[in-house]
């Protein structure tokens, strides 16, 4: 299928494939969005259960990472790479 898909977009015009490529740009955005909002909406439920810890200390957070089952990682905001899980 997606053999057909790249050989239906190869036979678009220029504004065509730019027109495309506008859509799936605007699609994974708003899929971001919708991820980032359901987190957000996740940490305030937590965050009302009592269960979210705060700190600006680098080694108060590593001693709630080591006290929790939790593991912190880092989510990138854009198409880079995944940052290494702390």
């Amino acid at each position: 299928m997606r053999t057909a898909i790249v050989e239906l977009v190869k036979g678009l015009s220029t504004n065509e494939k730019q027109e495309n490529q506008q859509l799936l740009n605007q699609y994974i955005r708003e899929k971001r969005r919708d991820q980032i909002y359901h987190n957000f909406k996740l940490a305030q439920v937590e965050h009302q259960k009592g269960e979210v810890k705060f700190s600006d200390h680098i080694s108060e957070m590593r001693q709630l990472i080591e006290e929790s089952s939790w593991k912190l990682v880092l989510v990138p905001l854009s198409n880079a790479p995944p940052q290494k899980n702390i």
